[in-house]
């Protein structure tokens, strides 16, 4: 079960999200408050997302800056359950944008089990709503208004209603309540719902450069930089989820344990027990990589992995392999 500073409203957000979503897949490990990564969900919609669950988030906090690396280097969207950002309580019926990471509350949840849908989203600093273009052109149609007349009526340009209609940016809250003023209750079906696990602004390709600076000098950067040397992909260190290492080439995802001899045996199999359902329900392999000879963590890896290695060269002659099948 996820821990968090509050394991009622775990419980809770593990119970609203199995009503909304196909397939909710619970992460355990690390047993700690700065564990990146508590579920991997996969909604009816069928866009699957990684979901950290906590009271309080900050873009400062270790495990929210890992979250969003992690969602960056594997493509994947991520949601934050949470009731605070950055000490701001968020707004009910919300969704937060910041990257590919989403961000709402627990309210907001209860309003999409409930079936009510989320329209507005908030993206540096300011409020939108999502509109269908096509929609927006019928209703002007219907009140035999010209782009000039109705952007005058409005108070926009004919070029930023042209926009709006062909659907290429989303329209501010002031706006559409200047439109609202306007057809009435008849603009509420130019309004489109937001997904709030697909509903995404990627504005840039981040820049890895910045995430390998951060690397402290130890093993596990050492391991991924020769990794790479190898040629067999991009490998990425992660301290707050299952694998120490994920590893991804043009076709083949890894994610690596790295164990040895001063963890308990309880930890090592959990560990290697919650990097399988992590890399399998992000479509990757999971390794187990063994720092030393024991015979006891060997017989858990082998249990717990899809492989076992001692080497790098074994892990990027796998991942090699995978990537041309």
């Amino acid at each position: 079960m996820p821990r968090s500073d509050n394991s009622a409203d775990v419980l809770k957000v593990l119970s609203l999200m199995k009503r909304i979503a196909g397939k909710v897949t619970v992460i355990e490990y690390p047993d700690s408050k700065l564990r990146s990564v508590d579920l991997v969900v996969e909604p009816k919609s069928g866009v699957q997302a990684i979901v950290r669950i906590s009271p309080s988030v900050s873009n400062r906090k270790k495990d929210f800056v890992e979250l969003k690396r992690i969602s960056e280097f594997l493509d994947v969207n991520a949601l934050v359950i949470a009731n605070v950002y950055n000490k701001e309580k968020l707004l009910e019926n919300v969704l937060y944008i910041r990257g590919r990471v989403g961000i709402i509350s627990p309210k907001t949840l209860e309003s999409l089990c409930r079936e009510e849908p989320i329209y507005v989203y908030e993206y540096q600093g300011s409020y939108y709503v999502k509109v269908k273009g096509e929609a927006l052109r019928e209703l002007r149609s219907k009140y035999r208004l010209g782009y000039s007349m109705l952007a005058k009526m409005v108070g926009l340009t004919a070029k930023a209603l042209y926009e709006y209609e062909q659907g290429k940016m989303g329209m501010s809250v002031e706006v559409a309540e200047r439109f609202l003023e306007i057809f009435g209750d008849d603009f509420e079906r130019v309004l489109d719902a937001i997904d709030v696990f697909s509903f995404r602004i990627i504005s840039r390709k981040s820049d890895r450069s910045e995430a390998y600076r951060e690397r402290i000098n130890d093993k596990k950067s050492h391991l991924a930089e020769k990794i790479e040397e190898l040629g067999i992909g991009n490998a990425e260190v992660f301290n707050h989820i299952p694998p120490d290492i994920v590893v991804k080439s043009e076709h083949s995802k890894a994610f690596i344990a790295l164990v040895s001899k001063g963890n308990s045996i309880e930890q090592i199999a959990k560990k290697c027990r919650e990097n399988v359902k992590l890399a399998h329900e992000l479509g990757g392999h999971a390794i187990t990589m063994i720092e030393q000879r024991d015979r006891d963590i060997e017989y858990l890896a082998e249990e717990c992995s899809d492989v076992i290695s001692e080497s790098v060269e074994d892990i990027a002659e796998f991942v090699y392999k995978e990537s041309r099948r």
